[in-house]
């Protein structure tokens, strides 16, 4: 595997690990919460859309991450994408990118751990081109978030082109991705009849057609629910990724080399995304935490390590600042409608 020797020089620094991730949790659980809105609570899962109003809420906001955790270190090193002592870089930037977002909610936690799986079963499996059931299981994932908001609708030409990147975009294999796709709303719109008052059936349908109107470009830069600064920094960290790969480039396989191209390409679009359709800006960019955390820990590996700390302390610095920013501006009734 002399195509990962940079990686052997690294250890995994797992001190580095707690002394981060403990700083990003104390924030993220002790800062001032949000109240839960009516029109959103009272669809029938607004718990998922709502932002956390409670000690055990945000708590419960951090479960899919914790999965995701599991989903990363067991797939990546599967697929030869990360090595071991990548993950623990990995996890970190994967938290700490999704705490910091603002206006983080069950959803939106959700959505980075469906996304994993996304990414990692449009992969597909080495030397083997037919495989529909894989992509089967990747339009259910879809579907079913779609049916919870139809922005996610997007990350399907993301599966797509993954699948022509690695050369796995075969007719049987996107017809299964289209197929996935709908049946959740095929499966459960019927259960959703039957369970489901009148009043809230109303609810949801007025609300996934408010959605769908949304579902607009919308004139540069109208990003609206998110801060420009947020997305300025998710730019900066895609061009840093993308920079410290070349280094390893030459010496990758073709596979592997296709997955951090697709890894690449899923960033540079959702957060392209995010300003064409500006109303949905903070679910595209919650989205994309997923390929950039991959992108940036695999880029690292073929750095010094102490250039690497240093980064990576920059990076976590200025996050720890925006979310103190957030915390403190969400208070001041002027700020609070731009920031939520």
């Amino acid at each position: 595997m002399s195509y990962r020797q940079p990686v052997r020089r690294h250890r995994a620094n797992w001190h580095e690990f707690v002394l981060w991730l403990s700083l990003f949790l104390a924030l993220y659980l002790l800062s001032p919460f949000s109240p839960l809105p009516s029109a959103i609570g009272s669809l029938p899962w607004g718990i998922l859309l709502s932002q956390p109003s409670t000690l055990a809420a945000r708590l419960g906001t951090l479960v899919p991450i914790l999965l995701s955790y599991l989903v990363i270190v067991y797939l990546s090193e599967r697929d030869i994408l990360l090595g071991k002592p990548e993950h623990p870089v990995a996890l970190l930037f994967l938290t700490t990118l999704a705490l910091s977002l603002p206006g983080l909610t069950l959803l939106k936690s959700s959505s980075l751990l469906l996304m994993t799986l996304i990414l990692f079963t449009s992969f597909g499996g080495e030397g083997r081109e037919e495989q529909p059931i894989p992509y089967l299981i990747t339009g259910l994932l879809i579907g079913t978030l779609a049916l919870v908001h139809p922005i996610y609708l997007l990350i399907t030409p993301l599966v797509i082109t993954t699948q022509y990147i690695l050369r796995l975009a075969t007719l049987r294999n996107i017809l299964a991705t289209l197929l996935g796709l709908f049946l959740p709303a095929w499966l459960l719109l019927p259960f959703l009849l039957l369970l489901c008052d009148q009043g809230e059936l109303n609810n949801y349908l007025a609300y996934l057609y408010e959605q769908f109107l949304d579902f607009t470009p919308t004139q540069f830069p109208a990003i609206s629910g998110i801060s420009l600064t947020y997305v300025l920094l998710l730019t900066i960290l895609l061009a840093l990724g993308c920079l410290l790969y070349r280094r390893s480039f030459g010496r990758e396989k073709i596979r592997q080399r296709g997955m951090i191209g697709a890894l690449q390409l899923d960033a540079f679009l959702l957060i392209g995304f995010s300003f064409i359709f500006g109303a949905h800006a903070s679910e595209l960019l919650t989205l994309s935490v997923i390929p950039l955390s991959l992108l940036l820990a695999r880029g690292m590996a073929d750095v010094p390590p102490k250039l690497a700390y240093a980064l990576r302390a920059v990076i976590f610095l200025t996050l720890l600042g925006m979310m103190f920013a957030h915390t403190y501006y969400a208070t001041l009734p002027h700020f609070a409608p731009i920031l939520q």
